[in-house]
């Protein structure tokens, strides 16, 4: 399937890379830069208890029994660090199309795959390193000298090697994958149990949530499983005179508030570097743009999927939903809109155009997050017996990606209105003003047509 994904997607990527297109000369650098820091996501991953998921009968009767935790847990660990460098490749190659389109090879694409899938397994590695050190207690001076080798080392590689997809630069990155693996191995064994355990509920619920498409409730199933706070934990919110629809979302956020602001200053960081380092004329920055507008809108959305995952409390409503769901749109918005705007004002001083731009992608972002988290999880039952069977799959995909195609719809036209408008004409303005508006109803569309 990584095989066929790899030969297949850059055509997709190529159609989108023709309405979004970039003469980026500086990509091999950002590449670079990202290949080599990759492996803090592991070690972020690591922290938060990650990246290992079994299932509860594997630690039942596997981790059970009196053997080698080490040997039991290695075939799991091997599983799951392939897939995840077999998308990181794919995507590697998905964004040198966007990158360049004209000059696409599939030689280069290989050598740019390989890069990240390598990097992508030693970032795994120090993840499992960093599990057994900080949660397990196991060689915890070892290990996190071990972390912090393998997490310079593609840094040093870079300054030496120059680029990594040369022959140097490959084979060093080689190396550091076996290292690693090295270092994994040895941790396997001081991997808690009990942590295992905690997150294994999530494995069946994630299953669930991916068979129905509903990829939101993937990630909350997955933040969930780390950041659920303990049972009978209560906190008493003191700003109880707020605006109802933020304080739902300070509520829903209250026991995990660290973990939130932490999320949302890196949606805000990449957000403000794509905006100040990051050439605003070139699709593929566009496109960065979007995806962290979407993880910022994602992030301050739970107040909305909160209430649209719950559709019989309408009961409750007495001036219906639609004015509970505009005010937790438009808290959502609002909050998204706040932080884009602190961190791209000072954007103004250079093109009033361009911070138009950006500040209306941030906008659709926060628009097309509200989406998803209206839809909610589907129901299958209705769909089947709505539609049929053979109609649920398209409906499923459609609801999927509802949102993030309005967010990529939206940044298109902006591209070529605000940031590179000697491109195209035509009425784009126009175009911006009626995508978002149709998201803005999908958004607000009244919960009692789902108890119907």
């Amino acid at each position: 399937m990584a095989a066929m994904m790899w030969i297949f997607l850059p055509f997709w990527a190529s159609g989108l890379a023709e309405v979004l297109p970039s003469d980026w000369e500086e990509f091999d650098r950002w590449f670079d830069i990202a290949a080599s820091g990759v492996g803090f996501l592991g070690a972020w991953s690591g922290i938060r208890g990650g990246p290992l998921m079994l299932t509860r009968s594997a630690i039942v009767h596997e981790l059970g029994a009196p053997v080698s935790k080490r040997m039991l847990l290695l075939p799991w660990l091997a599983r799951q660090a392939v897939a995840w460098a077999l998308v990181a490749g794919v995507l590697a190659t998905v964004a040198l199309v966007l990158a360049d389109r004209d000059a696409f090879t599939y030689s280069d694409a290989l050598a740019v795959s390989l890069v990240a899938l390598l990097a992508t397994l030693s970032s795994i590695n120090v993840a499992v390193a960093l599990l057994a050190a900080l949660r397990g207690g196991f060689a915890t001076k070892p290990l996190l000298a071990s972390a912090a080798i393998l997490l310079a080392a593609p840094v040093v590689l870079l300054v030496v090697a120059g680029s990594f997809p040369t022959a140097a630069g490959m084979t060093g990155l080689a190396l550091l994958a076996v290292a690693s693996s090295g270092v994994a191995f040895y941790a396997l064994e001081g991997v808690p149990v009990p942590l295992l355990w905690k997150r294994a509920w999530a494995v069946e619920a994630v299953r669930s949530s991916t068979q129905s498409l509903d990829f939101q409730r993937v990630l909350l199933d997955l933040r969930n499983a780390t950041e659920r706070p303990a049972y009978g934990v209560r906190r008493l919110l003191v700003l109880r005179r707020l605006p109802r629809a933020l304080w739902r979302h300070i509520a829903g956020v209250q026991h995990t508030w660290q973990w939130h602001v932490v999320r949302l200053v890196a949606a805000a960081t990449l957000l403000g570097l794509l905006t100040w380092s990051g050439a605003t004329s070139q699709g593929m920055v566009a496109l960065g743009l979007a995806a962290a507008s979407l993880l910022l809108g994602l992030e301050v959305t739970g107040a909305l999927a909160a209430t649209a995952d719950q559709p019989t409390f309408v009961v409750h409503y007495p001036h219906g939903s639609r004015r509970v769901l505009i005010g937790q749109t438009t808290t959502t918005i609002a909050i998204a809109s706040a932080i884009a705007g602190v961190v791209i004002v000072g954007k103004l001083t250079g093109s009033v155009t361009t911070t138009t731009g950006i500040f209306l992608i941030a906008v659709a972002g926060a628009i097309g997050a509200s989406i998803q988290a209206r839809l909610g999880s589907p129901d299958l039952a209705k769909m089947i017996s709505t539609f049929g069977v053979e109609q649920v799959s398209a409906i499923l995909w459609l609801r999927a990606l509802l949102g993030p195609l309005l967010v990529i719809a939206t940044t298109v036209l902006v591209f070529h209105q605000f940031l590179r408008p000697d491109q195209v004409e035509g009425p784009f303005g126009a175009g911006i003003a009626i995508v978002l508006f149709a998201g803005l109803l999908v958004a607000t569309s009244p919960l009692e047509k789902e108890t119907r």
